[in-house]
C-alpha cells in the first residue's frame, strides 16, 4: 500500500516511538478538541503512570523537529506538487483574529472554498500586525510559492501602500481592502479622503477616477499595475436588511504584466 506524503515526511523527521506519539495526540485532539496538558495526558493510552505520561508529552512537545519549517512546510511542498493546478496560481489569505488570550497571524492557502493554513504567528501584543511582522510571515511563505503567481488576499488591516509596493516587488499579485478614512492626491488636486470621492451602489469608481488612480510601475523584468476600485457586498437577505446598513469599500488591486 502506498504511503501518503505526510507519512513520508514525518517518518524521516521522528523516531518509531516519537511518530507513534505524535499520531496519538492528533487523534485525541481530533476528538476531545482540548489542548491542556494534564487532559491530554489522562486520555493517553500509554500503561504508564499519570504523572509520567504528563512528563512524557512535555519532552514530546518541546522536540526540535516539531516546528512548522521542519514538519509543515515538506508535508506542504509535497501537496501543492501532487495538487498543483494547470495555470500554477495559488490564492493566500492573510489574517490576524485573536484566539482567547492569543493574537495569531495566518497565512492561508484558498483552496476549493476552504482555507488551508501555511503559516502562522504569535504576536507578542493587541491589535494590529506591523509591516515588518506582515513581511516576516509572508516572506518563508511565499518560499513555498517558487514557480507560480500569487495572488495575495487580504482584509483592511492590511490595505496598505506600504505592502502593496512590497508585494509588487516580490511579483505578487494582490488584493486589499482598504480603509475609507485615508487620503490620496489625485493629479493635480490636493488630497482627498476616499469617502468624499462619491461612492454609491450601482457607480463604478474605477471607469470615473482611472485616469487619475490608475499607474504603471516599471520594476524590471516586470511591470506592475496598480488601481484603486470600490467593491459593494451583496445582500444576502433583503427581508432583514437595516437601511444603510450594507456601505461599500475600497481595495487596492496590483497585478503583474508578464
Amino acid at each position: 500500500m502506498r504511503r501518503p506524503p505526510n507519512q513520508k515526511c514525518l517518518e524521516q523527521l521522528l523516531t518509531p516511538r516519537q511518530y507513534a506519539t505524535l499520531r496519538i495526540v492528533v487523534l485525541i485532539l481530533q476528538s476531545y478538541r482540548t489542548i491542556q496538558i494534564e487532559k491530554l495526558a489522562s486520555l493517553l493510552p500509554i500503561p504508564i503512570k499519570y504523572q509520567s505520561r504528563r512528563r512524557h508529552l512535555q519532552r514530546f512537545l518541546v522536540l526540535p523537529q516539531l516546528t512548522t519549517r521542519c514538519i509543515w512546510f515538506p508535508i506542504i511542498k509535497k501537496w501543492l506538487k501532487i495538487n498543483q493546478n494547470k495555470k500554477r496560481t495559488g490564492y493566500l489569505a492573510i489574517d490576524r483574529t485573536r484566539w482567547q488570550s492569543r493574537n495569531l497571524f495566518m497565512a492561508s492557502l484558498i483552496k476549493n472554498k476552504r482555507a488551508i493554513p501555511l503559516n502562522w504567528m504569535l504576536l507578542n501584543k493587541k491589535g494590529n500586525s506591523n509591516i515588518a511582522e506582515q513581511k516576516r510571515l509572508l516572506k518563508s511563505t511565499l518560499r513555498l510559492f517558487k514557480g507560480y503567481q500569487v495572488v495575495i488576499i487580504g482584509d483592511r488591516e492590511f490595505g496598505n501602500i506600504n505592502l502593496a509596493h512590497w508585494l509588487s516587488k516580490q511579483g505578487c499579485n494582490y488584493v486589499l481592502r482598504t480603509k475609507t478614512n485615508k487620503y490620496i492626491q489625485q493629479e493635480n488636486q490636493d488630497y482627498q479622503q476616499l469617502l468624499s470621492l462619491g461612492l454609491a451602489p450601482g457607480k463604478s469608481f474605477l471607469r470615473e477616477y482611472k485616469h487619475y488612480l490608475h499607474e504603471t510601475l516599471q520594476l524590471k523584468p516586470k511591470i506592475i499595475n496598480r488601481e484603486l476600485s470600490s467593491l459593494f457586498p451583496r445582500a444576502r437577505n433583503t427581508a432583514t436588511k437595516k437601511p444603510g446598513s450594507c456601505s461599500g469599500f475600497f481595495v487596492l488591486i496590483g497585478w503583474v504584466l508578464s
